[in-house]
């Protein structure tokens, strides 16, 4: 993989556990539906405080409550245990696209944020995963604004454009200066 990939990487997936005897892990995928790992054959995994390494994505299959997937090095159950809540990522041009009248959560890093006033409040930089909702992670110079990644404050997404138009609530957009 070429360096500028490296840089541009999209978290996916999370490891869960290992599952049968072949180096097989469950995962879940986040920001991204089950489906769309059947077209991804490359990603990154990592865990903080260890390196994040490349490896081929050899299959995926669905199974309730995420997926089954086989990574290239990975042979036995012990090499899937080390796996365990480790991170997916894939380089953002790897990753195919949602149709075109539809979007998910990773389409949306890197698109502009403005409000109904076209305002621009900057630029999404990760969508970050709550057990309650997901949160919009915004860039606003320097400044993180976060918003939930709900259809009441998102009201439009323009892919072409590069877009999220998003609900202007008092005190929603309010950058902290601490």
């Amino acid at each position: 993989m070429v360096e500028e990939e490296v840089q541009d990487l999209i978290v996916i997936g999370k490891i869960i556990k290992p599952h049968g005897i072949k180096g097989e892990v469950k995962a879940v995928p986040l920001g991204i539906s089950a489906e769309r790992f059947h077209e991804i054959t490359e990603v990154w995994i990592h865990k903080e405080g260890l390196k994040t390494r490349p490896l081929k994505l050899v299959s995926s299959r669905l199974q309730p409550g995420g997926l089954i997937i086989k990574l290239d090095e990975i042979h036995n159950r012990d090499e899937a245990e080390e796996l365990r809540d480790w991170g997916i990522s894939a380089p953002r041009n790897k990753i195919p696209s949602a149709p075109e009248d539809g979007f998910e959560e990773v389409d949306l890093v890197g698109l502009a944020v403005v409000d109904g006033d076209r305002t621009h409040w900057g630029i999404i930089k990760e969508v970050l995963q709550t057990p309650g909702q997901n949160l919009l992670v915004i860039d606003n110079q320097g400044n993180e604004v976060l918003v939930p990644a709900v259809g009441a404050f998102i009201k439009e997404v323009n892919k072409k454009k590069g877009i999220v138009t998003i609900e202007s609530i008092e005190g929603l957009l309010e950058v902290n200066d601490n």
